[in-house]
């Protein structure tokens, strides 16, 4: 068995100091197949303006202390992480430049009895303005993917680990490693080291290659399945193999080695639209079948 060591990735009341709460001791994956830190020799600039291009992902700050990301679901919904806030209730969601409070934050029923289920629903008191809410997953295909990770994690390299304050928007991107209960990604280095999960994962980084930090957690991990960026994960925990060089003693999370964790979206999909009333994407075959068939009205309407 290979043992894997998980903390949650929210900031305490110190609201930008690197603070962790343990949502789980540990967790073990089979042996068999298996903001953020970025790339020390890619430039921050990058990040950043992928993160920008996901309007949809703000800053989540509680009330009483603790500080993190969310996605936009929907006119006045955001999607978080079940952990944000320990047991507290209220806060505002900062997005598009401006700042929506909500006084009841939703966890998911199953959470925290079980990790896997970490996720939380806020109806925000008024609807935001001019950003455009993202679709949610709620299909089976995002292992083997190039997912997009977005978040105001505390800032870092692989080299470094987290050592700056969060509070800045970044985006990265990772290729989805395999799914045990939760989406897992490790953080590859340009030297080829850091592929920890094993073949089938590749040992190649992407471009853009990253890991996340404290501060992201309840940021929303996405990807384009062709008809454009969907959710499919919230941001949970960052990992390592437990006894590895990939985390000594006392240095910082997000170094290379190390690996981001996800609480997958598809999990909660029933949950989310029966408590938001809006409905998931449609997966990509019936996006497909649906283009054909109005396709063939339009040529019926030609004749």
């Amino acid at each position: 068995m290979l043992q894997l060591q998980r903390k949650s990735v929210i900031l305490g009341p110190a609201m930008r100091g690197i603070a962790f709460t343990s949502i789980a001791v540990a967790f073990a994956l089979p042996g068999t197949v298996v903001a953020s830190t970025i790339r020390h020799d890619v430039a921050d600039s990058n990040y950043t303006a992928l993160g920008n291009s996901f309007a949809s992902v703000g800053s989540v700050s509680m009330n009483g202390g603790g500080f993190g990301s969310g996605t936009l679901i929907g006119n006045n919904w955001i999607l978080t992480a079940g952990h944000m806030g320990g047991n507290g209730s209220s806060g505002t969601f900062n997005v598009g430049g401006n700042s929506y409070s909500f006084s009841n934050l939703i966890r998911h029923p199953n959470y925290p009895s079980n990790g896997n289920y970490d996720f939380a629903l806020a109806q925000l008191t008024t609807s935001v303005v001019n950003v455009a809410a993202s679709g949610y997953y709620a299909g089976t295909g995002e292992v083997g993917m190039v997912g997009t990770s977005v978040g105001y994690g505390a800032f870092g390299n692989g080299n470094t680990g987290a050592t700056a304050g969060a509070g800045t928007k970044r985006g990265f991107t990772n290729v989805i490693d395999r799914l045990d209960g939760a989406l897992l990604a490790d953080f590859d280095s340009p030297t080829g080291t850091g592929n920890v999960l094993g073949s089938p994962s590749s040992a190649t980084p992407t471009a853009l290659e990253g890991n996340v930090t404290p501060g992201d957690s309840g940021g929303g991990l996405f990807v384009n399945f062709g008809s454009g960026e969907v959710l499919v994960g919230v941001t949970s925990f960052v990992w390592w193999v437990e006894g590895s060089s990939s985390f000594p003693s006392g240095q910082p999370y997000g170094r290379y080695g190390q690996g981001s964790g996800w609480a997958d979206v598809s999990l909660a999909s029933s949950w989310i639209q029966q408590t938001t009333g809006i409905a998931p994407v449609p997966e990509p075959a019936t996006m497909t079948v649906l283009g054909l068939g109005a396709l063939a009205l339009i040529r019926r309407k030609r004749k």
